[in-house]
């Protein structure tokens, strides 16, 4: 992580996030992930491990994929959540990029840590279940 600018560090440390912008432009977006996901860590893949990134698109209930946060709520918006809190180590950092935005879909909203620890101990403290078949386990929000 040394390897961050400072005002990137700060703010992550500050915030739980940090905008940042891609001003090398003969690399592309996945370049950059993967640059800015190395000084963060070790990269991990989702979704089985099959890939480190992930392209998501906006999609109806009927086309989502089964089980999916889409298959409940389509291109709605979808209830207040973490990314990865399902898995059994949780990331320490989620990157994300917003290719072209869509009309008629619901925004993403990034929070400081600080508006979720105001729930109370419950958001650290309660278990909740994750069940993915055989490999089932509790978990706290965050």
């Amino acid at each position: 992580m040394s390897d961050l600018p400072a005002p990137v560090r700060e703010r992550l440390a500050r915030n739980g996030f940090a905008v940042v912008q891609n001003d090398r432009v003969l690399e592309s977006r996945e370049e950059f992930l993967l640059d800015l996901a190395t000084k963060l860590g070790e990269p991990c893949g989702t979704r089985n491990l099959k890939s480190l990134i992930d392209h998501l698109r906006p999609a109806t209930v009927k086309n989502a994929r089964p089980r999916s946060m889409s298959a409940l709520h389509g291109k709605g918006q979808f209830p207040w959540h973490s990314d990865g809190a399902h898995w059994p180590v949780p990331p320490q950092y989620i990157l994300l990029v917003c290719v072209s935005g869509l009309p008629g879909c619901a925004s993403t909203d990034v929070s400081p840590i600080e508006d979720f620890l105001a729930f109370g101990s419950g958001a650290t403290d309660e278990l909740f279940a994750v069940r993915n078949g055989r490999r089932s386990f509790y978990s706290p929000i965050l």
